[in-house]
């Protein structure tokens, strides 16, 4: 939710994307990177 706030423009979004990525794993951001592009797709 956070990475299709901050990709809409919401500077309060993109710092919390942030703080949360970095307690995430590789393979945790870029499963959460494809579902918002995936969700993206879809709206």
């Amino acid at each position: 939710m956070f990475n299709l706030a901050a990709f809409r423009g919401n500077r309060e979004a993109a710092t919390y994307r942030r703080e949360i990525s970095a307690e995430m794993s590789a393979d945790q951001i870029a499963d959460a990177q494809r579902a918002a592009r995936e969700w993206l797709s879809v709206h």
